[in-house]
């Protein structure tokens, strides 16, 4: 890797994954010019911010091919979700826009061409989750956008409650207002749930009057939002949880687990009372279970295939008769930082069930709905599909 620095997070220079048959150990990483947006080998574009190495210009080739330099910026940890369509959409970043750019929602068309503009979402920041076929939710964020250099620790923070949801699928998308969360929320986490509610985990809301010696409001223990909020898309209702013992803000952790529970583990404290607001990290975790582990005996998964192709029908053998299952649902297992779970999609499948104990699944029709590889797999039983199966895993597209 002469004369380029291995970097990751914050730095952002772009690089490629060229992965071979081997040990995941011998794959290669290769650094790219300052072309911002280039197109990894078969796995699409590599998401990056504005810095690269200054030596070879703006707006340099890719020197491998892809998308060039834009005069854009995505800022750091950009929101970026696979439409069915083949584009891939960024609304946003959980920083806004930075270096005093517009906020300016973009996409990337099929075959990585070109990039186009989009619709922009109303609030800079926040948090995103996929929660169905190219539906979205952007909640939280900041009134104002973090200019470059200012980090996360912005003194002119201010939480929101606001959230809204686009549906991309349309002719002409637009992004809806819905319910206020009852807290205002930055750095937290939106999970979609098997039930077809999505949770709000984490967060902080509001920055305290300066204290001294440092200030960082995202870390501050007492800003810290301790309960969770679960969303029903159905009523367009929040509703309020029961409380962590310990605030998860600024590089915390949130999943949806296998069993249909969620771990909110690690991120930064600020203790108001230590010395020199000694800023520590945390080495703990919870373990929270929705309201459908309390709400009666959950159908039970007994069999299923391991993998299925794409646009194929699957068997799935349940433990309740067929005809009371409601929903069957895949979500996409977790992949996250900074707000946003990159991975995690949740896709209603259609199904057809018989007088036995044996429904018939429809797979995804192709990659562009559901990219390769592994996914949980639940059976779902109450109006809308309100009590979850625990997880299976299944490999969709092999």
């Amino acid at each position: 890797m002469t004369n380029y620095p291995f970097c990751h997070g914050n730095p952002r220079t772009p690089v490629k994954l060229t992965p071979n048959s081997g040990s995941p150990s011998t794959w290669q990483w290769t650094p790219y010019h300052e072309a911002r947006y280039c197109k990894p080998d078969a796995s699409g574009p590599c998401f990056v911010g504005p810095e690269a190495p200054s030596s070879y210009g703006q707006n340099a080739p890719c020197p491998f091919g892809g998308v060039t330099a834009n005069n854009f910026d995505l800022a750091y940890y950009p929101f970026v979700f696979a439409l069915s369509d083949g584009t891939l959409y960024s609304p946003s970043s959980p920083y806004g826009a930075t270096g005093g750019s517009q906020l300016q929602g973009r996409k990337l068309r099929p075959a990585f061409t070109d990039w186009q503009t989009a619709p922009t979402p109303p609030i800079p920041g926040g948090a995103a989750v996929m929660f169905g076929k190219d539906r979205i939710m952007l909640a939280g964020g900041t009134t104002v956008s973090c200019g470059e250099g200012c980090g996360v620790h912005n003194p002119n923070q201010v939480p929101s409650k606001k959230a809204y949801v686009i549906e991309m699928s349309q002719s002409s998308p637009e992004w809806v207002a819905k319910a206020d969360m009852h807290n205002a929320r930055v750095h937290f986490y939106l999970i979609g749930l098997p039930d077809g509610n999505i949770l709000s985990v984490g967060g902080t809301r509001a920055a305290p009057a300066t204290p001294e010696p440092e200030y960082i409001p995202d870390c501050y223990v007492p800003n810290g939002v301790l309960e969770p909020e679960l969303y029903n898309p159905s009523s367009n209702v929040w509703t309020e949880l029961a409380p962590m013992g310990t605030p998860r803000q600024y590089h915390s952790t949130v999943l949806l687990l296998p069993d249909g529970s969620v771990i909110a583990a690690g991120g930064q404290l600020v203790d108001p009372y230590g010395a020199a607001w000694e800023q520590n990290n945390q080495w703990t975790y919870q373990i929270y279970k929705p309201p459908y582990f309390f709400q009666g005996l959950r159908p039970v998964i007994n069999d299923a295939p391991e993998s299925t192709p794409y646009n194929d029908t699957f068997v799935v053998d349940v433990s309740t008769l067929a005809s009371s299952i409601t929903a069957v649902r895949l979500i996409r297992p977790g992949s996250v930082t900074h707000s946003v779970d990159f991975d995690q999609r949740v896709l209603d499948l259609q199904f057809a069930t018989s007088t036995g104990y044996e429904i018939r699944v429809a797979a995804p029709p192709n990659a562009n709905e559901a990219p390769p590889g592994y996914y949980l797999l639940f059976v779902c039983t109450g109006t809308n599909g309100s009590l979850p199966s625990e997880g299976r895993f299944i490999r969709i597209g092999a």
